[in-house]
Formats: C-alpha cells, sequence, structure tokens
C-alpha cells in the first residue's frame, strides 16, 4: 500500500514516496527510496510499489547487472532494465503456482543520471517506459495523478524543481490523508542536471521552498498558468 511519484522539472527529477509499510497485521514506517552509485558518471535511484521482497530484489539486480557491465550510456543501461524485469518475470515470477502469482507484481520508479542527463524510467508489470513529465505508482497513484497532472500543462521544460518538491509534498499530503495504508513521512530525492543527489524527509525540505507552505503559494506552484494570468 503506496504512493509513489517521479516528477522531471527542467534541470533535476524527483522521487517522492510514503514511509508507511503493511507487513502482515502490522503497520510501521521504512524508507522507500534508495540511491546507487555505479560509477562516478552514473547513479541510479529507486522507488516502488508492491511486494517488498520482490521490489527489493529487482533493484539489487538491476543496480548489480548495470555496474557490473560498466554502463555508461542512457540506451544501454535502460535496455538492460528492460531485459532484467522481464527475466524476473519469466523465470521467478512465472514459475510460480499460478494462484500465487496473483498480488506479488511490483512497480518501480527508477531516476537515472547517465551522460550527464536524467532520465525517468516507469515500470508496472512488464509494461517498462520513459517518462518525459511525470509518473505515479501504488494504491494513491490515481489521485496523486490528479493532483500532479495540472502542473505540466506547458510541460518539464517549464517546471522548476521548487515547483516539483511543493507539489510532490502537497500531492502525497492529500494522498495520505485519503487512501488507506498510504501515510507516515514523505520522502524526497532529487538528483539535479550536475548529478547532485539530495535525499531527505518532508520537514527537512519545506524550510528550503521559497515560499511558504501555504494554500495561495501552492497554487502558485500547482497551478502556474492560472496564477500568471491574474
Amino acid at each position: 500500500m503506496t504512493i509513489a511519484a517521479g516528477l522531471k522539472a527542467n534541470d533535476a527529477i524527483l522521487l517522492c514516496a510514503d514511509t508507511e509499510l503493511l507487513t502482515g497485521y502490522s503497520n510501521f514506517s521504512k524508507s522507500k527510496i534508495s540511491k546507487e552509485q555505479i560509477s562516478p558518471t552514473v547513479y541510479m535511484a529507486f522507488t516502488y510499489s508492491g511486494p517488498v521482497d520482490f521490489s527489493n530484489m529487482a533493484i539489487e539486480e538491476i543496480s548489480s547487472v548495470v555496474k557490473r557491465s560498466q554502463m555508461t550510456k542512457q540506451s544501454a543501461i535502460i535496455s538492460a532494465i528492460k531485459d532484467k524485469i522481464h527475466e524476473i518475470y519469466s523465470e521467478s515470477i512465472g514459475r510460480l503456482p499460478e494462484f500465487q502469482q496473483d498480488g506479488i507484481g511490483f512497480n518501480l520508479l527508477i531516476a537515472i543520471w547517465a551522460e550527464s542527463r536524467l532520465g525517468l524510467i516507469a515500470i508496472e508489470g512488464t509494461t517498462i517506459s520513459e517518462e518525459s513529465h511525470y509518473r505515479c505508482i501504488g494504491t494513491g497513484k490515481y489521485l496523486g495523478k490528479f493532483l500532479i497532472r495540472p502542473l505540466y500543462v506547458s510541460g518539464s521544460e517549464n517546471v522548476s524543481i521548487d515547483q516539483a518538491a511543493t507539489t510532490a509534498l502537497w500531492t502525497l499530503e492529500h494522498v495520505k490523508a485519503n487512501v488507506p495504508g498510504c501515510g507516515e513521512l514523505t520522502e524526497l530525492l532529487i538528483i539535479s542536471a550536475d548529478g547532485t543527489i539530495t535525499h531527505t524527509t518532508e520537514f527537512d525540505y519545506r524550510g528550503k521552498l521559497p515560499l511558504e507552505n501555504s494554500p495561495d503559494g501552492i497554487a502558485r506552484f500547482i497551478f502556474p498558468v492560472a496564477a500568471t494570468k491574474h
């Protein structure tokens, strides 16, 4: 039970997720965002929804194959991700009895910095795509998508990282309040265009935002076109 999102800005990519985790009958708080330095010129960051064990296995295997092959090109990394996901589904999940396969599919969002460029990859089941704007996964994805969509009416090239971060915080706040199983802290990870990584929580990041976290300030970030017409 998760809400996670990836948002592209004109100079960065942001991954965000709630930290509530349900295991059996127990709820506890756990980070759902991780990062990996593949080489001095390649970084990857991950967030997920779905079964923790399968999600973490996929993240570890993707990181391992990219690092082992010393990949530096985005196209090669994306191709390796696709191959590994299809392998996991055919070799691990596909070999389970059919009744055990229900409910164990996992979803990933992967931010990549390679060749001094940023990429956002979305994986839902065996569907793998490169996103140009944003993507939400988890049980809160439909509300998240509805709340984030207005920010991108003019494309991600017109979105700053502060706009993306403010929108992400506001969106996850509303999803956590309205979707069961989504809750606890909001966690954010930002990869900037120069490869710098910032990994923080909502409380740490709020104080860095240029505008106060007020309804009017948030509205100007989320609805930039409407705001500039008045």
